[in-house]
């Protein structure tokens, strides 16, 4: 995997008008293209502004090559390799092809004509190896668009740009100009250098970038690579945003996980792709007994897997995001219910026992007194008899055991909740008691990941349903 770049943590902006960023995380890793699109008031702009120094954030990180950063002009962020790159791209017209491009790389003004010859050589050489198909000589007046616009990118990489910022690129090309710009694009993508591509235009981003980000209400909701991607998909999701109902009146869930190409080594079932909201519900639909266990070992541990997992504008491995994030998953899978309750701690111990592990790696001081009131308050409230928290699981009635391993889930937070068949071997009533069970933790903005192969049950509890055969 590419070594990451740039690293955008949790940016918050604080206009007095406009548009503000809500907790924005992105990365951009070497060699890549990223597109980044959205509607009028999505943010897009704003996040421009920031990138290349013209809007400073009220709170966030911005790391570069894996140091943070802080700049507060353009100029500051130039000196840090961070260049914008738009398109009206500044070539002055009386000047020659040559001379637009070295102007800013250490030749003033009054010595460009005694560096002639060696402006002219540098100048072939680049136009040459990027297919730009201009003269040194030719005068800045006579050189199209998309020539400007090329010229203006090798000029910043001359400078020692590490990262391009290029808002509404394209504008203003025509067809066969737009290919041999995405092609210049891609070039520079394989020579290592990062893009990060603002484009209102889905065609556009498309025919760009290789990961797309798409802004709404100042937020980064849906997060995906390319080849995962469709211009009918992106514009379901910009259309969320265009009813007409301002973003600080709509409540909109945040992007917690996108999962791309998951699937486990030793089953056949094919990789399939899901994005996780917070306080929403995704379906897998898993045909056959195949399926069955599937997501509960994937995120259990239990199964050797592959595939992508995409969280904060990070890139990991599912194996790496697994383990990073073990404290936030709870996995309710066929065989949860025999294994859920430890027979060697009481219940209140039982309830208590994924908190306290979370308490332990914080280093937070544990007030056993408080702690435990609480959790006689937070028992009767959850219809479970406070008397029975001393007891020992062995001696306490099937039906009690259940309550107490939903009552574990509920008493610690939850990220993600992973439920793999989770109406197996239990009775209504118990299956009563776990639909409300999830439906609190919803309510709290734990996502969710459930998988089945009865169809009406997805449809009846979650937003969407993936098929997976």
């Amino acid at each position: 995997m590419k070594q990451e770049i740039l690293y955008l943590e949790q940016i918050v902006t604080a206009q007095p008008s406009g548009q503000n960023l809500e907790y924005v995380s992105l990365s951009l890793r070497a060699g890549e293209i990223l597109g980044v699109t959205g509607i009028s008031e999505s943010g897009a702009s704003v996040l421009a502004d920031v990138l290349c120094g013209k809007l400073c954030p009220a709170s966030g990180t911005i790391y570069l090559d894996g140091v943070p950063v802080s700049y507060r002009s353009e100029n500051e962020a130039r000196k840090l390799g961070i260049y914008e790159i738009t398109h009206q791209a500044s070539v002055v017209n009386g000047m020659t092809a040559a001379e637009n491009l070295v102007v800013l790389r250490g030749f003033s003004w009054k010595n460009l004509f005694l560096h002639r010859k060696n402006i002219d050589e540098l100048s072939k050489q680049v136009f040459e190896h990027y297919g730009i198909g201009c003269e040194p000589h030719a005068r800045g007046s006579s050189l199209t668009n998309e020539q400007r616009l090329e010229i203006s990118i090798c000029r910043a990489l001359l400078c020692g740009a590490k990262v391009l910022i290029c808002r509404e690129a394209g504008e203003g090309l025509d067809r066969d100009e737009l290919i041999r710009f995405a092609a210049f694009l891609h070039q520079l993508r394989d020579e290592g250098v990062s893009v990060i591509v603002f484009n209102s235009s889905v065609s556009k981003v498309l025919q760009y970038a290789n990961r797309i980000a798409v802004m709404r209400g100042g937020m980064i909701c849906w997060e995906r690579l390319r080849k995962d991607m469709t211009a009918y998909g992106i514009h379901q999701r910009l259309r969320i945003s265009s009813t007409g109902v301002s973003p600080k009146e709509r409540t909109v869930p945040r992007l917690y996980l996108s999962l791309q190409e998951i699937c486990l080594i030793d089953n056949d079932i094919a990789p399939f792709s899901v994005d996780l909201y917070t306080g929403r519900a995704a379906g897998v639909l898993c045909g056959g007994l195949n399926g069955r266990g599937i997501i509960y070992r994937m995120f259990s541990g239990q199964g050797q897997t592959e595939g992508i997992a995409m969280q904060d504008g990070r890139m990991y491995h599912l194996a790496d995001w697994r383990q990073r994030h073990a404290n936030e998953i709870c996995c309710i899978g066929p065989r949860f219910w025999e294994k859920g309750v430890f027979e060697n701690l009481t219940a209140a111990e039982n309830i208590v026992f994924r908190s306290m592990n979370r308490f332990r790696e914080r280093g937070d001081v544990i007030n056993r007194r408080m702690l435990r009131l609480a959790l006689r308050d937070f028992a009767a409230e959850m219809g479970f008899d406070p008397e029975g928290l001393d007891v020992y699981p062995r001696h306490l009635s099937s039906r009690m055991r259940d309550q107490l391993v939903l009552l574990r889930v509920m008493f610690a937070p939850v990220g993600l909740l992973v439920l793999d068949y989770p109406f197996y071997t239990i009775d209504e009533q118990i299956k009563a008691e776990l639909l409300h069970c999830i439906a609190v933790l919803r309510a709290r903005g734990t996502a969710v990941l459930w998988s089945s192969n009865d169809r009406s049950v997805l449809q009846d509890n979650c937003e969407s349903v993936t098929v997976c055969e």
